[in-house]
């Protein structure tokens, strides 16, 4: 249950955040403040469509951690709902796909269901063995792509697996036919920690129409990290601090 303290105001400070206030920062100094925090107190810093994204969440950007679901949805349906309706974007969110690669299983509400079988274009991403990896979904031309920044030789691996498994979510969404699944070109991490956030560059490319990109420094991936987090706190519509 989710109790509301109301919009954060100079006097009285957040109480859970001696000497801070949060509706009164910046990004970068609310970053800045729950990064270089020891614990996470479960604020919630905003609300993006029905995510909310608490300070724990938000210190999953910070560098050397790995993005959780809560940041990885958020971003993604954030892109999807600021594109115009008739460009036919649907996300699934990644607990759904995670569950569907995992267990061989996947539910949909009808309003989902109905959205999803006339879209143009179905994303979102899926946390298989700890490492995320981006999926663009073709219903018309009955085609997956997998982004993977480990790389083609790994997605070699899991490609037979996710296909099978999204055949499942076809038959419940009446969208069976002959699929094929191809892995994509994509930059690749240099790490053990960065694939959610190489995952929503991908996220971003595809979204916008843009390329992919084929390479991401640490510098870059570091930046939009940051980026990630303004763009959460900055067009959540909802800046209040709650405990749950």
């Amino acid at each position: 249950m989710i109790k509301d303290f109301g919009v954060c105001t100079d006097v009285p400070r957040c109480f859970d955040y001696p000497d801070f206030c949060f509706t009164n920062s910046t990004p970068n100094e609310m970053l800045k403040k729950i990064w270089n925090t020891d614990e996470a107190v479960g604020i919630i810093i905003c609300c993006i469509d029905r995510f909310y994204i608490t300070d724990g969440d938000l210190k999953t950007l910070k560098s050397g951690k790995q993005l959780n679901d809560q940041v990885i949805d958020a971003y993604i349906c954030q892109l999807t709902k600021n594109l115009p309706f008739e460009d036919g974007i649907q996300h699934i969110q990644s607990h759904k796909l995670t569950k569907l690669f995992k267990k061989g299983t996947i539910t949909f509400g009808v309003k989902e269901k109905k959205s999803l079988q006339s879209s143009k274009m179905i994303v979102g991403a899926c946390n298989i063995n700890s490492h995320w990896m981006f999926l663009v979904i073709y219903p018309a031309l009955k085609e997956v792509k997998l982004y993977n920044s480990l790389g083609l030789g790994h997605s070699a691996g899991v490609e037979t697996d996710i296909l099978q498994k999204w055949r499942v979510a076809c038959k419940i969404l009446d969208l069976d036919g002959s699929w094929k699944i191809s892995s994509q070109i994509s930059a690749m991490q240099e790490d053990t920690v960065s694939c959610g956030a190489f995952c929503l560059s991908f996220a971003e490319s595809v979204v916008l129409g843009e390329p992919v990109k084929k390479a991401l420094s640490k510098r870059d991936v570091a930046d939009f990290r940051l980026k990630i987090g303004h763009a959460i706190i900055e067009k959540s519509g909802k800046n209040k601090c709650q405990t749950s």
